[in-house]
């Protein structure tokens, strides 16, 4: 029940919260720790589906958000003494920053050996990305000795720099060598 109170109170003030305080903290942590199906809710505004043949999903994930992450996370490792200055310390490093995490997928019959270069902008002009990290992801081998598995997707995640983004509706695009692939949008004042 406290916990919807919060929730009510959180959807009269959202925003992208910047800096987070440690009653923001404290809130991101009872987040985290409710029922799936408040959880469900809180995520579902930082998902964008997106009906693409190679961009599957993307994500957003704030300060405030990583927090929630982050509590789930301790609670599926069966840790529930975990608190305020464990989130704050294991927060450290993104403290100040939206990170937009892309999840592509690729034809299975494509010959890519490693990870395209794809990026994420936001904004026109765009804001400019403080780092770009790329994974692949392998399917199966074949029965084949030495045979290599094939890529079948890839994660892409872009950190900005939460002040530089804002608090307002900013386009974002995922790109391929210069070339858009999508064109979405995201109200930033509605995520917290």
């Amino acid at each position: 029940m406290e916990w919807l109170s919060t929730c009510r109170l959180a959807a009269m003030v959202l925003a992208l919260v910047w800096p987070m305080t440690q009653a923001e903290t404290e809130r991101a942590l009872s987040i985290g720790r409710a029922f799936d199906e408040e959880r469900a809710r809180f995520h579902q505004p930082y998902v964008v589906a997106v009906n693409d043949p190679v961009v599957e999903k993307i994500e957003v994930v704030t300060e405030f958000r990583r927090v929630v992450l982050f509590a789930e996370e301790q609670l599926r490792r069966g840790d529930h003494l975990f608190g305020v200055r464990q989130a704050e310390a294991a927060m450290r490093p993104w403290h100040g920053k939206v990170t937009v995490v892309a999840r592509l997928r690729f034809h299975p019959m494509n010959t890519f050996m490693s990870v395209p270069p794809y990026d994420i902008t936001i904004g026109d002009p765009p804001v400019a990305s403080l780092e770009v990290r790329r994974a692949a992801e392998y399917g199966f081998a074949s029965n084949k000795k030495q045979a290599p598995a094939p890529l079948t997707g890839a994660i892409v995640e872009s950190d900005f720099d939460a002040a530089d983004i804002g608090q307002a509706v900013r386009p974002f695009r995922v790109v391929l060598q210069g070339k858009e692939v999508i064109r979405t949008s995201v109200d930033f004042s509605t995520l917290q």
